[in-house]
């Protein structure tokens, strides 16, 4: 097994959120693209163990300082322990990940997360430069 990259923050300037099923990612997935949310640079679709050691909620599956960044994450702030916790949770329960980039602007945030709820979405959060954002489902 080669070792993905530590991934201290979620990619900048995206939505995301937790889908419970295959049907409703495909759905939401299909909606998206109509919008021109597609292709691997718009939108990443997570799933299972692969994506777990990718997230690395504790930082498990990397060095001792990924132990480290990630239990200060959870310590220090209550937004970054409950979306570290909702995407584990997720992730181990057979839950998917769907994460789109944005241009960073309010439109397209409001856009994506108004999409992600219609389609199931929950454990909705913006990911900024330098901040997490909850949107809905918490």
């Amino acid at each position: 097994m080669s070792e993905q990259p530590f991934q201290l923050q979620a990619p900048e300037n995206s939505v995301i959120c937790v889908v419970a099923n295959e049907s409703d990612v495909n759905k939401l997935k299909s909606v998206l693209s109509e919008r021109g949310y597609n292709g691997e640079d718009s939108v990443s679709i997570g799933h299972g163990e692969e994506w777990l050691k990718i997230v690395d909620p504790d930082g498990s599956y990397h060095s001792g300082m990924a132990r480290l960044i990630r239990t200060f994450q959870r310590l220090t702030t209550e937004v970054d322990d409950r979306t570290l916790g909702a995407v584990e949770g997720a992730l181990t329960s057979g839950k998917y990940l769907v994460l789109v980039s944005t241009d960073g602007s309010e439109a397209q945030r409001d856009q994506i997360h108004e999409l992600m709820q219609q389609y199931n979405g929950t454990h909705v959060f913006f990911a900024g430069r330098r901040f997490t954002q909850l949107l809905s489902g918490w």
